[in-house]
């Protein structure tokens, strides 16, 4: 999984011009890498009700992550998205 990070990394710095756009191929090796994170800590803990509360936690996380963002992902009219 380091490797995939590594190499996703470094084909986004291919030629030091570095366009927004070219951040996308990080994406699938950060959301690896957050979740091996998660599954680590729910694997730390062996209480059923520690693991709930980390789960509520990364929910709250998400939910927030979102909700900040929700004129983006959900009222944005498709036909000025390329604007």
């Amino acid at each position: 999984m380091l490797y995939f990070f590594l190499f996703a990394l470094l084909s986004t710095s291919v030629g030091l011009h570095f366009r927004p756009h070219y951040f996308i191929l990080l994406f699938p090796a950060l959301s690896m890498i957050g979740s091996y994170g998660v599954y680590l800590l729910l694997y730390k803990l062996q209480s059923s009700k520690q693991q709930i509360v980390y789960i509520f936690i990364v929910a709250i996380v998400i939910a927030v992550t979102i909700f900040e963002n929700i004129n983006y992902y959900f009222g944005s009219d498709p036909k000025n998205l390329d604007t």
